[in-house]
């Protein structure tokens, strides 16, 4: 792909705890293992997560700008100092390995894949792009419109990643054309509250020059059966304005259903419902 230097860094090695020399893990064939950081080159630091449930480990490997992911087997008033802690290391996948490394580095994870598309998180160089794909009277008539002052837009985004994506692990993605490496869309789940309750809902816009190409539809159906795998969710809402006829359209064919009309700050939107399981 053509998504830049930060998205081709990859977990290449794990530093363990000396008493997990004999232990097999889930990840054990995924990336190299090792026990000191010591018997790594400086050069490798950028690709490897040091997993400890020691403070001083931790905090040794983060003067060294290494990724680090805490274990804490039971309950403490102490906090380790890192951003994410597992309970069991022996059920860790592969896969929460580099979502922690990711998360350490702040890197875009890659969310999902389609013929077409890489469905990935934000980052916040992709602002230009973002203010491009919400360019035109067509798209601030229906959609929720960006900051003008730029700046704003940014420190959202930081707080966006920071916030959102660390704690759901869910969020409105960016999506990339495979075939030219450009932006040309986003779409995704957010966490919103209706009726005092959390209800994920469904978002997404295509930039101008990529819409009936059947990208909407691609994103869409994908990001559906990612929510239903997930087993938490028992049904996605989306939001659409009134006077939003090509949405609706496209909504229904995704097997929404409206349940209810409401007000979205001064305009008057229709909730439509899909249920995921039964």
């Amino acid at each position: 792909m053509k998504g830049g230097e930060k998205m081709d860094k990859k977990l290449k090695y794990v530093v363990l705890d000396e008493e997990n020399k004999n232990k097999n893990f889930l990840f054990s064939g995924a990336y190299e293992i090792f026990y000191q950081i010591n018997h790594l080159n400086k050069d490798q630091y950028q690709q490897t997560l040091v997993i400890s449930k020691k403070r001083d480990k931790l905090e040794e490997a983060q003067k060294a700008n290494i990724a680090v992911l805490g274990v804490e087997t039971e309950p403490t008033d102490s906090f380790l100092p890192c951003k994410l802690v597992v309970e069991r290391l022996d059920l860790t996948t592969a896969g929460e390995l580099n979502k922690a490394f990711c998360r350490e580095k702040e890197i875009p994870l890659i969310v999902m894949e389609t013929k077409r598309l890489l469905i990935r998180e934000i980052e916040k160089k992709d602002i230009d792009a973002l203010y491009q794909l919400y360019q035109g009277e067509e798209v601030n008539d229906f959609v929720d419109k960006l900051h003008e002052d730029r700046e704003l837009e940014a420190a959202y985004i930081s707080d966006y990643i920071r916030l959102i994506y660390r704690f759901y692990d869910l969020g409105m993605w960016m999506l990339w054309d495979k075939e030219t490496g450009k932006i040309i869309g986003r779409a995704g789940v957010e966490p919103m509250e209706y009726k005092g309750e959390q209800v994920l809902e469904l978002g997404y816009i295509i930039g101008k020059e990529s819409r009936q190409k059947g990208y909407a539809r691609e994103a869409c159906e994908a990001i559906l059966e990612y929510v239903k795998s997930l087993e938490e969710y028992q049904f996605v809402d989306a939001v659409i304005y009134s006077g939003n006829s090509i949405s609706m359209d496209f909504i229904k064919t995704l097997g929404f259903e409206i349940i209810s009309e409401e007000m979205k700050g001064k305009k008057r939107a229709q909730r439509w419902r899909k249920i995921l399981h039964f």
